[in-house]
């Protein structure tokens, strides 16, 4: 029995320190939502760059064709075209179609590169045919030397008049901002990482100091002290745990009070004949 009493003791003392700290536990949270925050941020801002601005060139042209569309009758078209070709930094061209012939209107020619301007009457038709074979609006991207270049077709009838809009934007490359925001991917990550040590740290100092004393009281009780006062400063949890702790403490100091005390009283009753 003494053995086995020994044995139990050791194993307390082997598994009395297994395990992380406060301190650790906190840095392992905050390190994690570190993680997390710039895995959506290197997801966002660096392997969706590219789409995501290809996508939003993509529907600055089809909002262009829908402004110009709504204003096919107005007498500032004109305007209204040049306006938005410098402002979305997009080429465009207006033919009106009259039993299959085509009469330019309007051109905004703003792009040396620009896909629309440089292309012969051929593609233009077959530019054409193809929107008119996908419900009146037909969208390519054409890859050129430095950059790629997207252009959209649309065709509008308006009161049995027919028109056909070319739009073209150029894509820059984003492969340099690419770079750049992994480099500083890199370096905001290092911050950060450093930032949630530090961060735990102090938050370790704030949170764990109450459940550190209380551990410390909590370990002089267990050896025998059971006049320990629990101090209960802190947070609801601890000040529950404390009254608890306390209360314990009270009925524990009693009880060996008169376990002394029956002690006594029987020594003495032995010792008298």
């Amino acid at each position: 029995m003494k053995e086995s009493f020994c044995k139990e003791d050791s194993k307390r003392e082997t598994t009395k320190y297994r395990g992380m700290g406060i301190r650790w536990n906190l840095f392992a949270f905050l390190a994690l939502f570190t993680v997390f925050v710039l895995l959506v941020v290197y997801i966002f801002q660096v392997l969706l760059l590219a789409p995501f601005y290809e996508n939003e060139k993509k529907n600055e042209l089809k909002l262009t064709a829908s402004v110009i569309e709504a204003n096919i009758k107005s007498d500032e078209l004109k305007k209204t075209i040049y306006t938005l070709s410098g402002d979305y930094s997009i080429c465009a061209i207006l033919y009106d179609i009259d039993k299959g012939h085509a009469k330019e209107l309007v051109s905004s020619h703003i792009s040396s590169g620009c896909v629309i301007h440089n292309i012969d009457a051929r593609n233009f038709g077959g530019l054409y045919n193809k929107a008119l074979a996908s419900d009146g609006e037909y969208m390519k991207t054409y890859s050129l030397d430095a950059l790629s270049s997207t252009v959209y077709v649309k065709t509008i009838n308006d009161d049995g008049k027919n028109y056909v809009l070319f739009l073209n934007a150029d894509l820059a490359p984003v492969s340099a901002a690419i770079k750049t925001y992994t480099m500083q991917f890199r370096w905001i990550s290092l911050i950060l990482l450093i930032g949630a040590l530090i961060l735990s740290f102090f938050m370790s100092r704030v949170v764990g100091a109450p459940i550190i004393r209380l551990s410390r009281s909590v370990g002089r009780f267990a050896k025998g002290k059971y006049d320990e006062v629990f101090d209960g400063n802190g947070y609801k949890e601890i000040r529950e745990l404390s009254d608890a702790l306390n209360y314990a403490s009270d009925e524990l100091s009693k009880n060996d009070a008169l376990k002394k005390e029956l002690i006594a009283n029987v020594s003495h009753d032995l010792r008298t004949p």
